[in-house]
């Protein structure tokens, strides 16, 4: 455990040795059982809190079907007993009940009532656990900012009472929100400030959901050490404990961090070790083991397995009947079957996986405005009961609340009609962007055979002209493993630095064998540039090397030379290469004998072009020629943070 602390991160050697000391202290299933024993003896006082404390219980480590039996209980005791704290708590519990089964609206209901009761009584430690869980429901309907209005009141109230566990659930809550609104770096703060709450309440089914929740936070910001950590930790405590949902957690980081790092074969191990364990009924934890496991086959090249292990993966998301994992498992059967050659069973599951995406946000939509509407009308409902008990104070409001029901009427439609237009500018939006990536894919494409083109007309001229098979042996061979490299890249809509690099070095060693000493290049990349930090598009710096080489009459000098050199600047990279030939035409005449060489730069052109307009980012080319002292092309790329640009 030494060696593993020294190996990692400050912040998170703080959380593991917290953990690490107080385990033994966590009895987790014999709490349940305890609680149930308490219930079962007669006249328990305080029976109400045991009914709170077991539903809490239950959420965690049970099924949805126990929390909604004790919920029940509880609800049956607060009415006999009929007082305004017991009834606010079995309201509370009713809400728990109703969030376990996925019934945000329900649970917005009971929790509305369990709030009207706490107030009566100004029960702080109620009030805390209350806004918590609307806070919770609000972010499952999609409304962000009424659930941060919420867990920054349950804050409010925790750091009032000082109970370390309750601020923590609530700082966890609100880095959730800022991690959905993509502010990574806020989201880990709060997440590091509800860890160490967490572990300092001793809460550690919580602390462990907690982090990993920052295991995602660390993969968005490509901190894979970090990540690792956390995930191999969260599985190894999750497994002492027997919590089931904390190992699923971790088995799930556990393969997306695999597949993150191009470990596919350890991904497979992952979610092999998941089926082997997982219970059948789990049908969230299969669908996540087969839908990675797809992604690694898929990767690996091994795409019937991988098209078996997505049909899996949609087979279990119906079991779920989750559109959201629908969406996903349609989504990997097109791209399997695409890369497999299967054309019309990739456009079926294209198509479907689009018009569940199109399905989810129309009811997310209506979900959404539904959910407004049964709060106005709740909290409408409240305000005719008030004024019902005074007569005079109604008849003097009555004309302002129908101004109020005009105006939340026209609010409403008003609503409506911007969301609609808002979804319907967005469509369009997507599928202008996607027609312009797909003619990005179509060029790239075109510069594979006018490279392949050029190389074996230079294969054919070097065999003619030299007549050494040794040497023509090893020429073949680096072409074809260069050939290798560029379709192994031509799927991809940006690759690492350093593979452009390894590719370019390798044309230029065939074209070193071809020339010999009559071609001279030097390949200068700046310290300041870590090449396996940065991506680049496939095959955007290899045509204009060419047209140096085979245009611009360097070999055709005693002392010709060819320089490629690669700046890190503020907003990008900028590439430079630099010739000391004759110089070329940038736009020669087709009948010319350079004509040829347009085509190839007209392609980086319009590459450029279709760059720019999908990622909002510059990108250019600038051309210095002179007739008889060289060519010098500037090329400027963004950095791309983004690879679904």
């Amino acid at each position: 455990m030494k060696t593993i602390l020294s190996k990692t991160p400050h912040s998170i050697q703080l959380y593991l040795c917290l953990l690490i000391s107080c385990w033994s202290s966590f009895p987790l299933y014999s709490q349940i059982d305890q609680l149930k024993q308490r219930l079962s003896l007669p006249d328990t006082e305080n029976r109400i809190d045991l009914y709170v404390d077991l539903v809490l219980q239950c959420y965690y480590l049970e099924s949805p079907d126990s929390v909604a039996k004790y919920a029940e209980r509880s609800m049956v005791l607060a009415k006999q007993l009929d007082l305004p704290i017991a009834l606010a708590k079995a309201h509370y519990c009713k809400g728990v009940a109703a969030f376990a089964a996925g019934q945000p609206k329900e649970s917005l209901t009971e929790t509305h009532l369990a709030l009207e009761k706490a107030n009566l009584v100004q029960d702080t430690g109620l009030l805390l656990n209350i806004r918590n869980l609307r806070g919770n429901n609000y972010y499952d309907i999609g409304l962000l900012e009424m659930a941060m209005e919420e867990y920054l009141q349950a804050i409010h109230y925790a750091q009032q009472m000082q109970l370390t566990a309750k601020a923590a659930a609530a700082y966890a809550n609100m880095a959730r929100i800022l991690f959905n609104k993509q502010s990574y770096d806020e989201a880990k703060r709060y997440y590091t400030l509800a860890a160490e709450m967490g572990l300092q309440a001793k809460d550690t089914l919580r602390a462990i959901g907690i982090l990993m929740n920052k295991v995602s936070t660390h993969l968005r910001l490509n901190e894979m050490d970090s990540a690792q950590v956390l995930a191999d930790w969260g599985l190894q405590k999750s497994t002492e404990l027997d919590f089931k949902n904390g190992v699923s957690m971790a088995n799930i980081r556990q393969a997306h961090l695999a597949i993150r790092s191009r470990r596919y074969e350890r991904a497979l191990q992952v979610v092999q070790d998941m089926l082997d364990t997982v219970t059948p009924s789990d049908y969230d934890t299969r669908y996540n083991a087969w839908y990675f496991r797809s992604i690694a086959l898929d990767s690996l090249g091994q795409y019937s397995l991988a098209i078996e292990a997505a049909e899996e993966a949609l087979r279990y998301a119906a079991l779920t009947n989750r559109k959201t994992l629908l969406v996903a498992a349609n989504r990997q059967l097109y791209l399997a079957n695409k890369h497999a050659g299967l054309a019309e069973p990739a456009l079926a599951y294209y198509e479907a996986y689009r018009t569940l995406e199109d399905t989810i946000l129309d009811s997310n939509t209506a979900r959404k405005l539904t959910t407004m509407k049964h709060l106005y009308e709740t909290e409408q409902q409240n305000y005719e009961i008030k004024q019902l008990e005074d007569t005079v104070r109604f008849e003097k409001l009555r004309s302002r609340q129908w101004l109020l029901l005009l105006g939340s009427a026209l609010l409403i439609v008003s609503l409506v009609g911007g969301w609609l237009f808002y979804v319907k500018q967005q469509k369009t939006i997507k599928e202008r962007q996607e027609r312009q990536l797909i003619e990005q894919k179509l060029l790239s494409l075109q510069m594979n055979p006018h490279f392949l083109f050029n190389t074996l007309t230079s294969l054919q001229r070097y065999l003619l002209e030299k007549e050494n098979v040794e040497t023509a042996h090893l020429y073949l061979s680096k072409l074809s493993q260069l050939m290798r490299n560029i379709l192994t890249h031509s799927r991809e809509k940006l690759i690492p630095l350093e593979d452009e690099l390894q590719n370019l070095k390798a044309y230029l060693q065939l074209q070193k064998l071809r020339f010999k000493h009559k071609l001279n290049y030097q390949l200068e990349v700046d310290e300041q540039i870590t090449i396996g930090d940065y991506q680049v598009p496939p095959m955007l710096i290899q045509p204009l090397v060419e047209n140096a080489i085979e245009h611009a009459g360097i070999t055709s000098k005693e002392d010709g030379q060819l320089c490629i050199h690669m700046q890190k600047k503020p907003n990008g990279l900028r590439i430079l290469i630099s010739d000391n030939g004759t110089g070329w035409a940038i736009h020669p005449n087709p009948s010319s004998a350079n004509a040829h060489q347009g085509v190839a730069l007209q392609i980086v052109k319009d590459r450029l072009a279709l760059l720019s307009k999908l990622s909002h980012d510059q990108h250019e080319m600038k051309i210095d020629t002179r007739v008889g002292q060289g060519t010098t092309i500037s090329l400027h790329l963004p950095f791309y943070e983004d690879t679904d640009y």
